[in-house]
């Protein structure tokens, strides 16, 4: 982009804008080590950049992340599927604290992408269209969840990022620029560069005629989408071969683990039931395939319920759109359509893939559609809501009747979800959703039979120009301010429900097991010590939140959890060099077991069998003297100090 001095001025109010928009959302949690998105806990090794003594036992590693031998220095850190992404934080290691810096991240991509939003705008249509896509962008990040957004500082907040500068790139025909957009976007979010990919390759087609194909294959884009496709494939094949386990004999040093510890697990990651069949893929599974089949779900449409929300918001926009412009509505660049169908084609290739060789070396298949879907009915929605707004008058004085079919859809899908959605998925910080769906729907009820029994204009009142009162102007503006201010309430409701922000008990917790040897393996009760490593800094055996994959770690201590002699949890400690045990009472309550969820399938199962006419929990009724924290339910013990319980 190269700014011209008449809109220097927009792109300066733009990125004040945006910079505005971030930190009234971010500013409560950026004086606040503990409060982050709840999936940057699988970065805590981000912490070895500045202490490498951490996580020495850490049983994750070699799996989420590795360290690369060198011949000088120390060993290479790195996930290998984001190299750009540890780099970028190594990097600012040196000043910030990795939690602080993925709440500071947003602050610099949120401005670029709305000012490449903007200029897509200008390249497209016009001044009025660029400004209504760039605030638009920001207004509509600002409700959307941790799935897809550009404020979370994960991997996937570059993703739409990425797609917004390829289709500016592509629609000003600067393919050097877009060869440079893919290979970055692949350095930092590997499903963003393919589908960046097969939307160029998609872009590029129309233009294939065969009695020309010579000059087609020597066509810039051509030329350049196939430079991008070799070096991002070059890139990426350092991420395959350590799926295939190539980098085994050159990644993570011997450590000296406790007996038993560095042993190599004889169960795999994933086993090899079918994907429908798995119990890990599940209702109850660690990693449910389907919230609400077919649509929410890690191999659903989106991920989260609160993205399904939002896409349908925009879809009944866009509906109304259609009805108010027709066939005009659909003029949309070429590019925009490549992206829609390279997403559809990305999604079913990644279901595809992963049904043939049951894994997902594709990736998700919600992770491409949660970005190609919410950008192109946005797109749709931005470029043509001026051409609307200036319709629309004239059609509801026409026929104000046709908009009675867009009220009868929302109605549906308002019931749907207030039927069909689960009731604890739409509960959001203690309100559940499905109230304010309700009301949502006996508004559009009232706005269906208003317009239905209103009578059609004459062919003379549907020719006058519309013209509005001062008083009917100042209503408008009040009703569009109260639906930004509702929007933004709705966006600081919404975003809360992926951020972390554990109670002071939890953080008392933390603050002691900080102080802890560093090369302390901590195990016990599994949601209890979700996020000891990141905010702790301490190796965890596993929890809800990182199972590792040792099915058999995972079925021995819940056996000792939930044993009723200290000689099983012994046995236990010794066999994994477990150092501390976190234990929370209320998980051996009648109520808690009553509920028969105490952790994933299926082993939920397997030890709901075993414990269901167990009468005591030897960890339930520790004695004090050897508790060395406590807060509320939640209690700290050494495995040493066990022996001394009768």
């Amino acid at each position: 982009m190269q700014p011209d001095k008449k809109i220097l001025k927009t792109y300066i109010w733009l990125s004040l804008l945006s910079i505005i928009g971030v930190a009234w959302l971010q500013w409560p949690r950026l004086g606040d080590p503990y409060r982050v998105d709840e999936d940057f806990r699988t970065f805590y090794w981000f912490a070895k950049f500045q202490n490498p003594a951490l996580f020495s036992h850490d049983p994750d590693q070699g799996m989420r992340y590795v360290e690369i031998l060198r011949p000088w220095g120390k060993p290479f850190l790195t996930s290998i599927f984001s190299l750009g992404y540890d780099f970028l934080f190594y990097a600012a290691g040196f000043v910030f604290e990795p939690i602080l810096f993925s709440k500071l991240l947003p602050f610099i991509l949120m401005p670029i992408t709305v000012l490449y939003v903007f200029e897509f705008g200008r390249l497209v249509r016009d001044h009025n269209t660029s400004l209504v896509l760039g605030i638009g962008f920001l207004l509509f990040n600002l409700a959307a969840s941790s799935a897809v957004s550009v404020l979370n500082g994960l991997q996937r907040s570059f993703a739409l990022t990425f797609m917004v500068v390829l289709l500016y790139y592509l629609q000003a025909q600067k393919y050097k620029s877009a060869v440079v957009a893919t290979l970055v976007a692949a350095l930092f979010y590997p499903p963003a560069s393919v589908l960046m990919l097969a939307t160029w390759g998609l872009a590029a087609l129309p233009s294939l005629r065969l009695s020309h194909i010579g000059v087609w294959l020597q066509s810039r884009a051509v030329v350049h989408l196939g430079l991008a496709v070799i070096l991002t494939g070059v890139i990426l094949s350092a991420s395959v071969i350590h799926l295939l386990g190539v980098f085994d004999a050159f990644t993570n040093p011997a450590q000296t683990a406790p007996e038993g510890l560095a042993e190599a697990s004889d169960v795999k990651t994933e086993p090899s039931d079918s994907l429908f069949t798995n119990p890990v893929y599940g209702p109850g599974g660690s990693v449910e395939l389907f919230y609400v089949f077919p649509l929410v779900g890690r191999g659903g449409i989106v991920d989260l319920g609160e993205d399904l929300i939002n896409l349908l918001i925009l879809l009944a926009l866009s509906g109304l759109i259609v009805l108010v412009q027709g066939r005009a509505a659909f003029k949309l660049p070429q590019v925009v359509w490549a992206m829609l169908i390279a997403t559809l084609v990305m999604f079913v290739a990644a279901w595809f893939v992963a049904l043939i060789i049951n894994n997902f070396l594709l990736y998700l298949p919600s992770r491409y559609t949660r970005v190609g879907l919410f950008l192109f009915l946005f797109l749709f929605f931005g470029v043509n809501i001026i051409d609307f707004v200036k319709e629309a008058p004239g059609l509801l004085r026409r026929n104000p009747r046709r908009l009675v079919w867009l009220v009868a859809g929302i109605e549906l899908v308002i019931l749907g979800l207030i039927l069909f959605y689960p009731t604890e998925s739409a509960t959001i910080s203690g309100l559940n959703m499905k109230w304010l769906l309700g009301l949502t729907g006996l508004l559009f009820s009232v706005l269906g039979v208003a317009l239905y029994r209103r009578p059609p204009a004459s062919p003379a009142q549907s020719s006058r120009p519309a013209t509005l009162s001062p008083l009917t102007k100042g209503v408008i503006g009040l009703i569009g301010a109260i639906c930004v201010i509702g929007w933004l309430t709705y966006a600081s409701i919404l975003t809360e429900v992926s951020y972390l922000n554990p109670p002071s008990e939890e953080r008392a917790l933390f603050n002691f097991l900080s102080t802890l040897p560093t090369d302390a393996v901590i195990a016990g009760t599994p949601c209890a010590i979700n996020s000891v490593e990141l905010f702790a800094r301490r190796s965890v055996l596993f929890s809800c939140e990182q199972s590792h994959g040792d099915s058999r770690a995972i079925r021995t201590a819940l056996m000792a959890y939930y044993a009723a002699d200290t000689q099983t949890i012994g046995q236990f400690c010794a066999e994994y060099g477990v150092n501390y045990l976190v234990i929370d009472r209320q998980s051996y309550s009648p109520e808690y077991l009553a509920q028969n969820d105490i952790y994933f399938e299926p082993y939920n199962h397997e030890l709901l069998s075993v414990i269901a006419r167990q009468d005591r929990f030897i960890l339930a009724d520790l004695p004090d003297e050897i508790k060395l924290f406590q807060n509320g339910p939640i209690y700290v013990v050494e495995c040493a100090q066990l022996n001394k319980v009768d």
